[in-house]
């Protein structure tokens, strides 16, 4: 297609089983005025060989000689789009027929925003996989629609579903495109630079199906994902609350959340005074040299921020900071 209006990429590696009806659902969608640029990040498994028989002129596809990994694709992919609108697919996930029909119409009446996602079905074709993970991923991701929500859920984690995103291009080169160091979490970082330049937005319509793999349950890609989530974290409350004259943090939670939420901080040199923690006795009552302290001893402590960094005690901390007066948003946030 000479003028296409969207751009869909597709990074593909080694997706054999599935590549097929995701490509299908593409192809078949309502609004015509696409093309499909899919880049094969060096797949072993067939795809390459699949891919290079399609015969779909709406099709642009690009071959790395070897896996580069997705960032590497995405850029490479978004390098090649004709589009004004980049639509983002995996693989292994199915969108909507309506999914650009409705997504073009939602940026085309709303000039201010700058990306739209979509609510989403999770499934998944392993049976090891059990029915409360698929609910908990769904749940996470068709929640906070509202630019004003998706903000202040996303310094706790990404709640929008990368492949269900849509946004301007241009808006994309103006932020500087995914940045290879946040590999895993590239759509997260993503996302919080896009939340800066221009508004996002969520469709309340589950337009993607969305596919989930064991191997983003399991506990080493988990852990590898928080820590870079943590660094992610620190520049997003560096940038958007440690305002001139307003720099010392305090955090709540000196578990493992509390440890890594500080460490990414003190890599950027922002000050943490404390700590709080109901457990205040834990790690010996400090860390490094800053003292824990008992959520009543809060007042020796002289911050100007309150970083929530536990999960299952982030409704108490909620509480007993706005107890004293603190407003979320404005003088605390939680992070995980």
């Amino acid at each position: 297609m000479i003028n296409p209006i969207v751009s869909v990429v597709m990074p593909v590696y080694n997706a054999l089983p599935w590549i097929n009806e995701s490509i299908n659902s593409i192809l078949n969608q309502t609004f015509e005025n696409f093309e499909l640029i899919i880049i094969d990040d060096g797949s072993v498994d067939g795809t390459r060989e699949f891919l290079k028989n399609i015969n779909d002129s709406r099709i642009v596809r690009y071959f790395f000689s070897e896996n580069r990994g997705i960032v590497s694709a995405l850029n490479k992919g978004i390098s090649l789009a004709k589009g004004k609108y980049i639509a983002r697919m995996d693989s292994d996930d199915i969108s909507s027929p309506i999914r650009l029909e409705q997504q073009v119409e939602f940026l085309e009446e709303n000039p201010s925003c700058h990306l739209v996602a979509t609510n989403i079905e999770s499934f998944t074709h392993e049976s090891t996989i059990p029915k409360e993970e698929l609910e908990r991923y769904q749940k996470w991701y068709n929640n906070a629609h509202t630019h004003e929500e998706i903000c202040l859920t996303l310094p706790i984690g990404n709640c929008l579903c990368h492949p269900s995103v849509m946004f301007r291009k241009d808006s994309f080169y103006k932020i500087g495109g995914y940045k290879s160091e946040f590999k895993l979490a590239e759509d997260y970082e993503f996302f919080i630079r896009m939340s800066k330049y221009g508004r996002l937005f969520k469709i309340r319509k589950p337009l993607l199906k969305y596919r989930i793999h064991s191997k983003q349950l399991s506990s080493e890609y988990k852990q590898r994902q928080r820590r870079i989530d943590a660094k992610i974290k620190a520049h997003y409350i560096k940038e958007h609350y440690c305002l001139e004259g307003k720099e010392n943090l305090l955090i709540w939670g000196a578990g493992n959340g509390g440890i890594l939420i500080y460490k990414a901080l003190s890599e950027l040199g922002i000050k943490v005074v404390g700590f709080i923690d109901i457990d205040y006795n834990k790690r010996k009552k400090r860390v490094d040299h800053i003292m824990i302290e008992n959520p009543e001893s809060i007042s020796k402590f002289q911050f100007d921020f309150v970083i929530i960094a536990t999960t299952l005690g982030r409704k108490y901390a909620e509480s007993y900071l706005e107890s004293l007066g603190l407003k979320y948003g404005k003088q605390y946030i939680p992070v995980w």
